[in-house]
């Protein structure tokens, strides 16, 4: 009750053994034993700690730009705190989110492509069955699997258009950045979008992958949508009625005639001629 909160020494003050030199033991499952409402103590304490995969801290984020940008703002964090007198302020540069940005592209290789970080490290093939075999991956300065080409000598482009970073093609971070991307650019079309992805990550099918999350997006899938057709009306009764051979019989009178549709920039002509209906028995 609040008339008793006042003078409540364990709201206040906590269990009288966090004043103690010794701390209890606690184990998991188990509850400590009371001898006469009097706490048994021991010298120790434990804890237990777990570490979460990658994977877990990932999907944690709805976008790729969020993701990265928490991750510099950890790192800021980290150096002001270890270097007082060198402390970054204001916002994110963009060399702190390319850090973050390829130290999660890393870590997500080294969970997903495991093998093949082993064998490269260690300079072997990979092996024949490898689906990554004629990518020609290599390992850069950083640590992060990069597509091989030919372009690598003699081209003037930057290392992400030379040598994109691999990512897993049915992986949760890679159908994010397709839709960061595809937002960032208006919406883009899936040639467009996978040529713009192309300039810095590879992944196979991308067409198809790219093409997928175009097709989930609401507002693409809006502006695309089919207007309502009109129904046709009933065929007229001189269509559908039989009757006498001859009985209606067209005449031209001349022609043809080229002519164009009414649409604008429209290069189609037909042949277009002049007749009459005579009617009258045979």
């Amino acid at each position: 009750m609040p008339e008793k909160l006042s003078q409540h020494d364990l709201w206040w003050s906590g269990p009288q053994w966090l004043h103690d030199k010794h701390l209890p033991n606690f184990i998991a499952n188990e509850t400590p034993s009371h001898d006469n409402d009097e706490t048994c103590i021991n010298d120790s304490l434990s804890f237990v700690s777990q570490v979460k995969p990658i994977s877990e801290f990932i999907t944690k984020f709805s976008s790729f730009s969020k993701l990265t940008r928490i991750l510099a703002y950890c790192f800021r964090f980290v150096h002001n705190i270890s270097s007082p007198s060198k402390k970054c302020s204001g916002p994110l540069t963009a060399a702190e989110l390319v850090v973050a940005e390829n130290l999660v592209i890393q870590l997500l290789q080294e969970q997903e492509l495991s093998v093949e970080i082993h064998m490269l490290r260690k300079n072997k093939p990979l092996p024949c069955n490898s689906k990554l075999l004629a990518l020609n991956i290599f390992l850069d300065k950083s640590g992060i699997i990069r597509v091989g080409g030919r372009v690598s000598k003699h081209s003037t482009l930057n290392i992400n258009q030379k040598h994109p970073m691999l990512l897993p093609k049915d992986h949760y971070l890679t159908r994010s950045i397709i839709k960061e991307y595809h937002m960032r650019y208006l919406h883009a079309g899936p040639q467009l979008l996978l040529s713009l992805l192309r300039q810095k990550f590879w992944f196979s099918h991308g067409l198809s992958i790219v093409g997928q999350e175009c097709h989930r997006c609401l507002t693409c899938r809006r502006g695309k949508s089919q207007s309502c057709q009109q129904l046709m009306s009933d065929l007229l009764s001189v269509r559908i009625t039989p009757d006498r051979p001859f009985k209606r019989v067209g005449v031209d009178f001349c022609g043809p005639f080229l002519t164009k549709p009414n649409v604008i920039r429209s290069k189609v002509k037909f042949k277009s001629y002049v007749w009459d209906e005579l009617q009258g028995s045979c």
